[in-house]
C-alpha cells in the first residue's frame, strides 16, 4: 500500500513526545549547566536533534516522504504544523530550564551537490516554520536574559537557500561542505550571517586511507581558500571527536591553532608538497 494513503490517517499513530517534566527531573541538567557556567570562558549549548524534514522521513521513510511533499502536500503540513507544537514546546523549556548560550539544531537539507528538493519546495515546506521557531528560541531566550546563538547544522549542499537561512534567524550554518563553494559564499554574504563553519573536507580527514600529512593539507587548503573573507569558521562538517577516527579531531584543532599563529607569516601557511 502506498504510504501517502496511510499518511492521511497520521494523526491516528504520531504521538508527540511529553515536554511538561516536574522541576526536580530538571535539576540534574540545570546543575551540568551550572558547572560548565561556573568554569568561565565556555558556552552552555543544547542540542535540537531530528529537525522537521529528518523528523518525516524518519516516520515515513525517505522516498516516501518526497513522494508525499508532491502527493499529499495538505497532509505534509498538518503533520509539520503539529511536529512544529512539540519543537516549539522543547525549544522554550530548554531554554528557560538551562539559559542557554547556544542553541544547535540539527537537520541535513540536501546530498553532497545539491538540495533533496527544489528550493521552492523547501520554501513551502520548511522556511517559513524554521523562521518561526528560530525567532521562538531567541525571543525566549531575551525573557530569561540570553542572546542566544542559533546553530544550524546541515552537513549538505544548500548554497542556493544561503539567502533563505538569514532569513530563519540563523546564526551560523554548521557543516558547509566544500561542494558549496566556500568562498563564493562568503563574497556573496560578505560577514553577514548565517557565519559558515565547516570547509573541511571529511572525505579526506576520515578516511581510514589518509595519512596525517594529507590530513593537516586539507585543513589549511580550507583555512587558505578563504583567507581575506569574512564569516568563515574552519572545522569538520560533522561529527564529534569520538565519532571520527582516532587522532584526527587532534591533528584538525592543532593545524588550526598553527595556522591562526602564523597568520600574519605568509610562508607559515604554505603547503608542503
Amino acid at each position: 500500500m502506498p504510504s501517502y494513503i496511510v499518511y492521511e490517517e497520521w494523526g491516528t499513530t504520531c504521538k508527540k513526545p511529553n515536554t511538561d517534566f516536574p522541576e526536580k527531573q530538571w535539576k540534574e541538567a540545570e546543575d551540568a549547566a551550572d558547572a560548565i557556567r561556573a568554569k568561565g570562558g565556555r558556552l552552555v549549548g543544547v542540542l535540537m536533534a531530528t529537525g522537521l524534514f529528518e523528523q518525516l522521513h524518519f516516520l515515513m521513510g525517505f522516498e516516501d516522504t518526497l513522494l508525499n511533499l508532491i502527493m499529499e502536500p495538505d497532509s505534509v503540513h498538518e503533520l509539520l504544523d503539529y511536529i512544529m507544537e512539540y519543537r516549539m514546546s522543547m525549544a522554550e523549556e530548554l531554554i528557560r530550564h538551562l539559559k542557554p548560550d547556544v542553541v544547535l539544531s540539527h537537520d541535513d537539507w540536501g546530498a553532497k551537490d545539491r538540495l533533496f528538493m527544489d528550493p521552492d519546495t523547501f520554501r513551502e515546506f520548511f522556511k517559513d516554520r524554521y523562521e518561526k521557531l528560530y525567532a521562538h528560541i531567541k525571543e525566549v531566550g531575551k525573557e530569561v536574559g540570553k542572546d542566544i546563538v542559533v546553530i544550524h547544522h546541515a552537513d549538505s549542499h544548500c548554497a542556493e537557500i544561503i539567502d533563505d537561512m538569514a532569513d530563519m534567524h540563523i546564526d551560523i550554518w554548521q557543516g558547509v561542505l566544500p561542494s558549496n563553494d566556500v568562498p563564493a559564499l562568503q563574497r556573496h554574504l560578505m560577514g553577514k550571517k548565517p557565519y559558515l563553519m565547516g570547509g573541511i573536507d571529511a572525505g579526506i580527514v576520515n578516511n581510514p586511507f589518509s595519512t596525517e600529512e594529507e590530513v593537516r593539507a586539507e585543513v589549511r587548503r580550507a583555512i587558505h581558500d578563504s583567507e581575506g573573507l569574512p564569516g568563515f569558521i574552519p572545522c569538520i562538517t560533522y561529527g564529534l571527536p569520538e565519532s571520527i577516527r582516532p587522532g584526527i579531531y587532534e591533528m584538525i584543532t592543532d593545524e588550526i591553532a598553527a595556522c591562526n599563529k602564523s597568520k600574519s607569516d605568509p610562508a607559515g601557511l604554505r603547503i608542503s608538497g
